[in-house]
């Protein structure tokens, strides 16, 4: 008896990886696919054609997250400035890339606003200097998807607005984001139903982000004679009112933006790191090149393309093992990545005809960095039984 028990088990067991090895085993059979799986001691488990160079999609954001903790550390709070021109009376605001200003955020600055004890601004200017007045990211604002937001050194709600629209009348969709004039307008020719679209124009940006501030200032009982925007000011001629730090810090930020792949924030923070090492305005040849010493001084890697912190850009080329790479030195901050489920946390990246995958599976009671590139098209959530057959390998 004891003989057919342990039989029996013996079968069951070989079943159960028989299943989960299903998806695996399709893997192995696409000629556009890799994978590698290492223990901690980096060994090898799983690895299929991993030095070849394939489109990671929005894997890329591991990189830029880890680019940006490394430099910035995560408790690093995003600055943004207001001064006044006492002659005019006109509030300016001057970005330095702050990629979440949101309404919530933009209702803490009216109130420190408020405390000035100032009734009346004859107007408000944004100055978006900070970056280069052309950002030309791969496919970013080929359409009104949200996360197509153009990059922009001043911008509200990751430059995109939420509205519901009914019989041609639009409301907003958040209670605490106001209607504003540009909103309306983009709106206008929607169809009935709940849409968020992105302010498509990145010149759009300051001027919404004035609209919104100026609505929320209103509301508080200051008054907005008028707006305006403009590309730079003279700091001579002005007052200093005080420096706005974000209430949330960088880990938060991270963390929403590989929670919900916003690219919008990716990019922010890609175009910020090459302005602040190399200088302003922030410009793409910046950041390009910042990431490459950042990459050289942590991977030394011969052969890989990164054109753009989200992975929007096809033309960016990782393979397995330099993701891997990139795993290994963010352990530190492995929580801030999604969870599939309390044994994966992983981040993904979808573009037409690419689905990736990397992160960490906990197997033998340690957690083990992984890496999948396919770059053709897949049955939905694919990827996520790959990382399941990975915990049971």
């Amino acid at each position: 008896m004891k003989i057919l028990y342990i039989f029996g088990c013996f079968m069951l067991a070989l079943c159960s990886n028989s299943i989960a090895s299903e998806a695996l085993n399709k893997l192995y059979g696409m000629p556009s696919s890799a994978v590698l799986l290492v223990d901690n001691k980096d060994k090898s488990i799983i690895a299929r054609q991993i030095d070849r160079q394939m489109i990671p999609a929005s894997t890329v954001k591991l990189i830029t997250a880890l680019a940006a903790l490394k430099y910035w550390g995560s408790d690093y709070q995003f600055r943004t400035e207001f001064y006044l021109d006492p002659k005019n009376s006109v509030l300016i605001v001057k970005g330095f890339g702050d990629p979440f200003l949101v309404s919530e955020e933009l209702d803490v600055i009216v109130e420190k606003i408020k405390q000035l004890n100032i009734s009346v601004f004859n107007g408000i200017v944004a100055d978006s200097s900070y970056f280069g007045q052309e950002v030309n990211i791969q496919e970013q604002g080929k359409s009104n998807n949200p996360y197509d937001a153009a990059s922009a050194a001043l911008a509200a709600n990751f430059n995109s607005i939420e509205v519901n629209v009914k019989a041609g009348v639009v409301k907003s969709a958040e209670k605490q984001t106001p209607l504003t004039p540009m909103a309306k307008l983009l709106a206008s020719k929607l169809s009935d139903g709940r849409h968020r679209i992105n302010l498509g124009l990145a010149e759009r940006s300051p001027d919404y982000f004035i609209e919104v501030l100026a609505a929320k200032l209103r509301n508080v009982g200051i008054v907005i004679q008028d707006e305006e925007s403009t590309i730079s000011f003279d700091e001579k001629n002005t007052q200093l009112l005080f420096h706005h730090k974000n209430t949330r810090t960088l880990d938060v930020i991270v963390t929403a933006m590989l929670e919900y792949s916003n690219n919008f924030i990716a990019n922010q923070l890609f175009l910020m790191l090459g302005a602040e090492q190399l200088g302003a305005p922030a410009n793409l040849q910046k950041s390009q090149q910042a990431m490459a010493s950042f990459i050289a001084k942590q991977f030394a890697w011969q052969n890989y393309v990164i054109e753009d912190g989200s992975g929007l850009s096809r033309c960016n080329q990782l393979n397995a093992n330099q993701l891997i790479d990139v795993l290994k030195l963010f352990r530190p901050y492995q929580s801030l990545l999604p969870q599939q489920n309390s044994s994966i946390l992983a981040k993904s990246g979808t573009l037409k005809g690419v689905s990736t995958y990397a992160g960490y599976v906990f197997r033998n009671d340690e957690w083990q960095s992984f890496a999948l590139l396919i770059n053709q098209s897949v049955p939905y959530r694919f990827r996520e039984q790959i990382a399941e057959d990975l915990l049971q390998y």
